[in-house]
């Protein structure tokens, strides 16, 4: 079986083959985000056991590349995406626990709806006709996924050192954003949203803590409610001399 390093190694590769062949056949982008997390179960489960206040996986960053296409005579676009996402959050003065990591593989099927805009049959984001860079500009995101988790705790001194688990899930997203065209070739589009994730298990995440009877009735499994701030680089190869191929 791969090590959870080779496999995160794995993903980021395939992230760069996915960039090479996008940018050989049409629109693609690069999105960097950050992340603000909240996972209350988790939370109490660690507070609980720790006897301090512990945040899990507060806050984290995510990096991801999509494909771009678009309905014919609608502004409805579609990019769907893979990305990848880490948090960590470390423990100081316990005796036995260190701190807790998360690393997560993402899909994501990202649509967005240019609402002040939706009968325009532009070549937008490029933005190369005339025209309110707002109405133009501005979309909804909608943003369901598939997510892969890597949950992992690390312990002070213990053999293993550190023990981990892996699991599917699956969130509902929700986004606003608004494409500033650069040039023909490329456009920048900040952007924000919010993610629920209705269910992430952690097994066993409660025997993990070596105190964990003193809160025996705190579920392995968590919600996940998640706000993200982020920018997007979007490039489009397939046009030359501002025509397009």
């Amino acid at each position: 079986m791969l090590s959870k390093s080779l496999k995160m190694k794995s993903w980021i590769i395939s992230l760069v083959l996915c960039c090479l062949c996008f940018s050989a056949t049409g629109q693609f982008g690069l999105t960097t985000k950050q992340n603000f997390n909240d996972f209350p179960y988790w939370d109490d489960r660690a507070t609980a056991a720790l006897r301090t206040d512990v945040d899990v996986f507060s806050n984290g960053q995510e990096l991801g590349i999509d494909y771009w296409f678009r309905l014919k005579n609608k502004r409805i676009e579609f990019l769907p995406q893979l990305a990848y996402s880490l948090s960590r959050t470390n423990v100081v003065g316990d005796p036995f626990v260190s701190g807790y990591k998360l690393d997560q593989a993402h899909f994501n099927f990202n649509t967005n709806i240019y609402f002040l805009d939706l009968k325009n049959d532009c070549d937008c984001p490029t933005f190369s006709k005339q025209g309110n860079s707002l109405s133009k500009g501005i979309f909804l995101q909608l943003s369901p996924g598939l997510v892969y988790s890597f949950e992992e705790i690390n312990y002070v001194s213990r053999d293993p050192d550190h023990l981990h688990a892996n699991n599917f899930s699956y969130k509902l997203g929700l986004g606003i954003g608004i494409d500033i065209g650069i040039t023909n070739l490329f456009t920048i589009t900040p952007m924000a949203g919010i993610n629920w994730y209705p269910a992430i298990n952690w097994q066993n995440f409660d025997l993990l803590h070596y105190e964990a009877t003193i809160v025996s009735n705190t579920p392995n499994e968590t919600t996940l409610r998640q706000i993200q701030v982020g920018v997007r680089v979007g490039f489009r190869p397939d046009y030359k001399n501002g025509m397009r191929r």
